[in-house]
């Protein structure tokens, strides 16, 4: 029964997670809830993971000693949580009670259809005027749905032979859409890094190499034709390079702050959850003070738009290593995976493909603390794509 409920609760996740957070933040506590009631699952979940288990508590536990040895420890209680709360759960409730691969399936098409409408909701809020649409939920958070659950539907229409010609139509058909959904949004580092794991994609590729790369191609013409004909997403990719622009020079400006700050603290940097305040009392550069006074961010920038870079300054060069090295287990094992060629290749290249996306993006955005639906998702998909390798998705189709 207990499984029921939860396989009903991560389905509703998944049909709700581009449409309303509230109602997806609570579906999943519920799902956490009656997971607990049939804890003998999650116990085996536990103990057949403990090599990554322990990788995400030696990065908690780095996170947690940062902030114990800073001068504001108070300050750590929250974002730590969140970087618990927004990882844990969603990998151990899709790993261990996501079993089947139609149950799998039925969720990528929960999400395709989620996201589907927020991207069309986007598209009549751009075309009514709103040059940075965001659908149903954030800017930042629409972006990077499109961005991590691309790779899974651009993947299965083009590559996956399991699924019927309609299956990889609809596929198709949700890719476009995102695509345009994506350019609608206008997050510039967002647009650059899906371009560059596309490119990533077709290198790593086995079968139709030449017809993927015509594929791409057009595709790539027509949406780079139709972005520099987006005054709004033609100007926000410019000012990535121009550093006299206002979100340049913003940027610029918190990246150099934060090397000063992690250069003063080097080991265990200010303390989780710190680098606002010792930004704005100490670091931020004095010629920039005007400027981004008159910015939408004010002097109140929470991180540096990086998620290296927040990790260096806050957590220092241990934290970034541990960060590292869960991150770095995490792509090995797919790759891993990937070189076994079994019969679920596509889908374990396109959770490898979603991850490097995940810390490409990471480059101009932060995703890891506070109120974070992305790495909520990228887990969420992790945990479902985990043992994918093992299961045979073709005898459930």
């Amino acid at each position: 029964m207990s499984l029921k409920l939860i396989e009903f609760c991560l389905s509703g996740y998944a049909l709700v997670s581009s449409v309303n957070i509230a109602i997806a933040f609570a579906l999943l506590d519920f799902a956490f809830l009656f997971a607990f009631i049939s804890w003998a699952d999650l116990r085996n979940t536990f103990n057949a993971q403990k090599t990554l288990l322990f990788r995400m508590s030696f990065f908690w536990i780095v996170l947690g000693l940062s902030a114990l040895l800073s001068k504001h420890w108070d300050m750590a209680l929250k974002p730590l949580l969140s970087s618990i709360y927004f990882v844990l759960p969603p990998f151990l409730l899709s790993l261990t009670f996501l079993r089947s691969s139609s149950v799998k399936l039925r969720i990528m098409i929960f999400f395709s259809l989620s996201l589907g409408a927020s991207c069309i909701w986007a598209i009549w809020q751009y075309s009514n005027g709103m040059l940075r649409a965001q659908g149903f939920i954030d800017i930042l958070e629409l972006g990077s749905f499109i961005a991590l659950l691309f790779p899974f539907f651009a993947t299965s229409a083009l590559e996956m032979q399991q699924f019927s010609f309609r299956q990889r139509i609809y596929f198709a058909g949700v890719s476009l859409l995102l695509l345009v959904g994506l350019l609608c949004n206008g997050t510039a580092g967002i647009i650059l890094s899906v371009g560059t794991v596309a490119l990533i994609n077709i290198l790593i590729m086995r079968k139709h190499r030449i017809l993927f790369v015509l594929v791409s191609l057009g595709l790539l013409i027509l949406f780079w034709g139709a972005t520099f004909l987006t005054s709004e997403t033609t100007n926000r990719l410019h000012h990535i390079i121009d550093q006299k622009a206002n979100t340049a020079a913003q940027r610029y400006s918190l990246w150099q702050s934060a090397g000063h700050m992690f250069l003063d603290h080097p080991l265990l940097g200010v303390g989780l959850g710190q680098f606002s305040k010792n930004y704005r009392e100490i670091y931020i550069d004095k010629k920039f003070w005007i400027e981004e006074a008159t910015l939408s961010g004010g002097l109140d920038h929470a991180h540096p738009h990086n998620i290296y870079l927040h990790l260096l300054t806050e957590t220092g060069i241990i934290g970034l290593l541990a960060f590292l090295s869960l991150y770095g287990y995490v792509l090995i094992h797919y790759w891993q995976a990937l070189r076994r060629a079994g019969p679920n290749y596509i889908w374990i290249k396109a959770v490898f493909l979603s991850i490097i996306t995940f810390l490409l993006c990471g480059l101009t955005e932060n995703f890891l603390f506070g109120v974070n639906l992305a790495t909520q998702l990228l887990w969420f998909l992790i945990g479902m794509t985990w043992n994918l390798d093992k299961i045979d998705l073709k005898s459930h189709l």
